[in-house]
């Protein structure tokens, strides 16, 4: 780990998974800003079942910017593409995470679709959202939605 530049590597591993990444970062301040490009990726391996079989996922993720450095309230926001790779199938998903406008609009929502590798045009599924409340998908093939992921209460 290096704190300048920023640069640092995680390993992570549970009965049923392996997380595992390297990363550095291309920094701008912008006064009362700071954006962040990460560089690098981040892996999943998922094992299933008998655990024999698994899944291997590898993942660039977004922008982030600390916005309100100087005055008013500070807060994080993630925004840009994010791309998501299933190392077995090639299958893709693509997700945007929308930048927040002036009056708060499009603040922490994210929409994105999956794509098989056969046909990269074609979309299988869809996911959104907002990162910091819940997540559902569209399961490929119909038109049933199921929340995913969703948020537990902030502590007092």
């Amino acid at each position: 780990m290096s704190h300048h530049p920023p640069i640092s590597a995680c390993y992570a591993e549970g009965n049923n998974y392996e997380f595992w990444m390297n990363t550095s970062m291309k920094t701008t301040f912008w006064g009362k800003s700071l954006e962040v490009k990460p560089l690098g990726f981040q892996h999943v391996r998922i094992r299933f079942g008998d655990l024999k079989s698994t899944e291997h996922y590898v993942i660039e993720r977004p922008n982030s910017s600390v916005n309100n450095l100087i005055f008013g309230e500070m807060y994080v926001e993630h925004f840009g593409p994010m791309f998501i790779k299933n190392m077995q199938t090639g299958d893709i998903c693509n997700v945007e995470f929308k930048k927040r406008g002036w009056s708060g609009k499009g603040a922490y929502e994210v929409e994105g679709f999956t794509y098989n590798k056969s046909n990269p045009k074609d979309k299988k599924g869809r996911i959104w959202g907002k990162w910091t409340e819940s997540l559902s998908i569209q399961v490929p093939g119909s038109s049933e939605e199921k929340v995913i992921w969703k948020a537990h209460p902030l502590p007092p």
